[in-house]
């Protein structure tokens, strides 16, 4: 297996992995594997700690579920008897109850990503939070369906908080991590020594710094592969929480998944994003699973119940994730065949010719003489159409898409809706996830946003990185048959000033969305963010006074800086055909290359001089 490994990062170019298998609770196999910071020699090992990401939601839903055994918490009433300063503009959320923050399904926008990941630990990020919720509408009615929802475990981790009158950290390492024997798991809040965590490296080639996830139980716990595995051997032992409360957190709690399909790439649980792998199934195993990843960390670990097998691997990667990996060694230590295991293919929609919203992006599907094409909006622009090939009832793509090689993409109808789904491999088992809802013709509503680009202004100063992040710089398009902005997701317009979250896709592709306001003809708000439209920013003075902790936005045409406090941040946007991005950071550069727009975050009266 070790060889393995070493093969699997060397064609995934994963920096560093940290694998352990427990069988029966013991330790049957453990491997670290590559540098622990880029450019220096020295190696990761079983004691390295990593972000384990969304992992984290596993602490602060066993958490939840020790105060509902101790009766302190019942999972079914309401967020707001619990924590008396979650309100929000929306009186629906008073029927969010405990157990929709742990399914997903509690209809929070999810859209708190300002101060979450840092560079250093932010402790009021959860009032920062609570705040914006007090001016945001919900995104959806509370249990009407699940979609991936990183918010409702922050306010699942202040709600413990709350009732135990602890801190998460002091709570976690009392009640879960020091019982069982977990020694090298950490929270921020602590400050690790430099080389005792695996270092992920940037965009810019250079190691971040310790990662601080504010939101800590969404995503935030550093550990180590082993204490992952004692975790979860923990868990099916009843050792953390009582059999009852097991029971519910592994089982299904997905709420309203789509029923024409025989769905399989989610199945929440609470915290667990599988509670079955049809992987696994198809060798005749139930497991539980559950997926991590933050700014160059992916994770992945599972457990099988009843065979009493837990897997976990830990990783600093840039884009590749770890779950293939994880799954296949758990097959080649159970040294099990996997029967080829294929989906029935449901009818076809009656008419599947549109548009289909999903998360960032919109597919426009044409449909003539049998001949499908489907091609989709990228900054501001519609791609070229890729003919597919059919296949019965479904559609291959002669490529790759969604991360999946010739996946096969689907249409059914359903509850008066159209859906758009894709099917692909995992091993030799097949896997369907439903990607995007049709969107019906508008009743003509128009609103105006005259400006090709769109750069955000209130971004927090110790963000830990710009480049990764999808909301720095908008194109949007308008979509005026159908009543729909694009602005980064599909939203249907209410009036002239407002437009609205609209799809509802179980699962992961429609999570995060939120309202879009016109504030006035140059400033739009999302969410919590601002955005100034691009044709207004001027070019950059000789210098300049920073008048309020905004980004302040010029048009850039290679100056040179000869003047500016330490502590001023100065990114710069590179606008390109198919993407922008930051691609100067002054936290990680030392020179500015080719940008198009320069931004300088700041104290207020901070001087800026150029020459």
């Amino acid at each position: 297996m070790k060889a393995f490994i070493e093969k699997y990062c060397q064609e995934k170019d994963i920096q560093a992995v940290s694998v352990c298998i427990h069988d029966h609770n013991q330790p049957v196999f453990s491997y670290s594997f590559g540098n622990r910071q880029c450019g220096f020699s020295d190696q990761v090992n079983g004691h390295t700690r990593f972000t384990i990401g969304s992992i984290s939601k596993l602490f602060v839903t066993v958490a939840v579920l020790q105060l509902v055994d101790q009766n302190k918490v019942d999972l079914d009433r309401p967020v707001c008897d619990y924590v008396s300063d979650f309100i929000m503009k929306d009186r629906r959320y008073r029927q969010i109850t405990v157990r929709m923050l742990l399914n997903h399904s509690s209809g929070l926008p999810s859209t708190s990503f300002r101060g979450k990941y840092t560079n250093h630990y932010y402790p009021q990020y959860i009032f920062d939070m609570l705040e914006m919720y007090r001016q945001l509408p919900l995104k959806s009615e509370p249990g009407k369906y699940s979609v991936y929802c990183n918010d409702g475990f922050v306010l699942a981790q202040y709600l413990v908080e709350t009732v135990s009158q602890m801190s998460f950290r002091d709570y976690c390492l009392t009640y879960i991590v020091n019982p069982i024997g977990m020694k090298d798991t950490e929270f921020p809040g602590a400050v690790l020594n430099e080389d005792t965590y695996a270092h992920a490296t940037n965009d810019y080639e250079r190691d971040f710094n310790q990662e601080y996830v504010n939101g800590i139980g969404s995503g935030g716990v550093y550990s180590t592969a082993e204490d992952l595995c004692l975790f979860l051997d923990a868990l099916n032992d009843y050792r953390l929480i009582s059999q009852e409360s097991w029971n519910e957190m592994s089982s299904m709690q997905y709420v309203n998944p789509i029923q024409t399909l025989s769905l399989n790439a989610n199945g929440y649980g609470l915290g667990f994003d599988h509670i079955a792998l049809p992987y696994f199934e198809a060798m005749g195993f139930k497991a539980v699973a559950k997926g991590g990843a933050t700014f160059g960390y992916m994770s992945y670990a599972y457990l099988l119940p009843k065979r009493k097998l837990s897997v976990a691997v830990l990783s600093t990667s840039k884009e590749s994730g770890v779950a293939a990996l994880a799954k296949e060694l758990g097959k080649m230590y159970l040294q099990e065949y996997q029967e080829e295991t294929t989906l029935m293919i449901p009818k076809q929609a009656i008419q599947i010719e549109g548009s289909y919203g999903a998360d960032n992006r919109v597919y426009q599907i044409q449909y003539k003489k049998e001949q499908l094409s489907l091609a989709y909006y990228q900054m501001g622009k519609l791609t070229t159409p890729v003919l597919l090939n059919k296949m019965e009832t479904e559609y291959v793509y002669p490529g790759q898409l969604l991360g999946f090689d010739h996946p096969r993409f689907g249409f059914i109808d359903e509850n008066g809706e159209t859906y758009m789904y894709v099917t692909y491999l995992d091993g030799n088992v097949e896997i369907r996830s439903v990607i995007g809802q049709k969107i019906k013709r508008g009743e003509g509503k128009k609103m105006s946003i005259p400006g090709k680009y769109y750069l955000k202004m209130n971004e927090y100063i110790d963000q830990r990185t710009f480049y990764t992040q999808d909301l720095q710089v908008i194109a949007p398009i308008m979509m005026e048959t159908l009543d729909v902005v694009l602005f980064p997701f599909p939203l249907r317009i209410i009036d002239e000033h407002h437009a609205v979250p609209f799809i509802e896709l179980p699962g992961n592709y429609s999570r995060e969305m939120c309202d879009l306001i016109i504030l006035d003809q140059n400033l739009l708000q999302l969410g919590p963010y601002r955005y100034i439209n691009s044709d207004q920013i001027k070019a950059l003075p000789e210098s300049f006074t920073l008048m309020n902790t905004d980004t302040h936005w010029f048009r850039y045409e290679n100056q040179e800086v000869i003047q500016q406090p330490e502590h001023v941040r100065v990114i710069g946007v590179k606008v390109m055909e198919n993407e922008a991005k930051v691609s100067y950071d002054s936290l990680y550069c030392d020179h500015i290359l080719d940008i198009d727009y320069i931004g300088f975050m700041g104290k207020v009266g901070d001087v800026i001089e150029w020459k």
